[in-house]
């Protein structure tokens, strides 16, 4: 009996652990996706503002790009915002 309350003290300290790993991870995530959406709009706008005729293709490509980022960058928000904290709960059966 004292094993397995000993087992349990540990497990939870190590899901504890990885807990607060993986949302100081998607945090950086967020940092490093909402650094690439900067980035992306500052071509974007030397793109489009440039004097001389600018590839179509181009620029749709950068547009398509920002936008698939901004999703990424709300799904992290939305997983930051649950209750769970990214962790996957077991539902109640009915």
């Amino acid at each position: 009996m004292k094993f397995s309350k000993l087992i349990q003290k540990y497990a939870d300290k190590f899901a504890q652990l990885f807990s607060v790993l993986s949302f100081v991870v998607i945090i950086l995530l967020g940092i490093v996706l909402l650094i690439q959406i900067a980035k992306e709009i500052i071509h974007l706008f030397q793109i489009a503002l440039e004097p001389t005729t600018s590839d179509i293709y181009l620029m749709i490509d950068k547009i398509i790009v920002f936008f698939l980022l901004f999703e990424f960058f709300m799904i992290v928000i939305s997983c930051l915002l649950t209750s769970t904290n990214g962790r996957i709960e077991k539902k109640a059966s009915a």
